[in-house]
């Protein structure tokens, strides 16, 4: 069986190195019922060409990380177990000094509405910040979001807790006036699955045995931990000030997910 994974523009490329070691376990834990596999890269490509792939079926077996959203439901399917557990709904907030000081005078967590936000345009979570009353601006270019924000043009740009790590130590290199609010924190459920297109069957339902076993058998969370426990330590999420958001996406999805979801206590 091929298998084909997107290979990502993205500068940040070691960030979906997790979901294809989550893959390549997925594969091997099935080799007895569904023989032999092999792994290949698309071509480099965006998230907008990917989804177009995914839709048109034109590479072998191709699957993508994506958030969920139910227009796709029309045109792709998903593997149900939610890849990263859900943990990028958790979001702390990249900001500067200047913004800082307007986080350190807010009275509650629901005067966070009062701020300016940022986001990439396109974005699933505009919509979600914007629907649960976020001034939102967006911007279409990935690199211009943190020097938008380090001209004080927006006060806070929202990232998953398994984001903010990489992009404050990347960008520090550029930018030097970048902080970490360590006060508050957004939560919406987020999940994020394997897509691919619908005539996948048979390699969908072996990525979906693999992922299940895996868990069952501590793999998954092992895995999962090794990549983002750390990260969500050092946010310190159980100390924060958390406003959670509705997200009327995924009321299409299954509650079968909720056991996969990680939780801050």
């Amino acid at each position: 069986m091929i298998i084909t994974y997107r290979n990502s523009d993205s500068v940040n490329n070691a960030r979906f190195n997790y979901e294809l070691q989550l893959l390549e376990i997925a594969l091997s834990k099935t080799i007895t019922e569904y023989g032999d596999y092999t792994l290949q890269p698309s071509p480099t490509m965006n998230t907008t060409r990917s989804l177009n792939s995914v839709e048109r079926n034109t590479y072998t077996n191709f699957f993508m990380l994506a958030t969920y959203k139910s227009i796709y439901d029309k045109t792709m399917d998903y593997v149900p177990i939610p890849l990263q557990r859900g943990i990028v709904g958790y979001r702390v907030f990249i900001t500067t000094k200047e913004g800082q000081a307007k986080l350190d005078k807010l009275q509650t967590k629901e005067e966070l509405k009062h701020l300016k936000v940022v986001q990439g345009a396109g974005w699933q979570d505009v919509a979600i910040l914007r629907n649960n009353g976020f001034k939102t601006t967006t911007i279409d270019n990935y690199f211009s979001l943190f020097q938008f924000l380090s001209h004080n043009r927006s006060d806070i740009f929202p990232r998953g807790v398994s984001e903010y790590e990489f992009e404050l130590s990347y960008h520090s290199e550029n930018i030097s006036n970048l902080v970490l609010d360590n006060k508050y924190a957004l939560y919406y459920e987020f999940p994020r699955f394997f897509y691919t297109n619908k005539n996948n069957t048979r390699a969908k339902q072996r990525i979906y045995d693999g992922l299940k076993k895996a868990w069952e058998d501590g793999s998954f969370v092992q895995l999962w931990e090794r990549y983002h426990l750390d990260t969500i330590k050092k946010a310190r999420l159980s100390n924060r000030e958390i406003l959670e958001l509705e997200n009327s996406e995924v009321s299409h999805i299954s509650n079968d997910i909720a056991k996969y979801l990680y939780k801050v206590h």
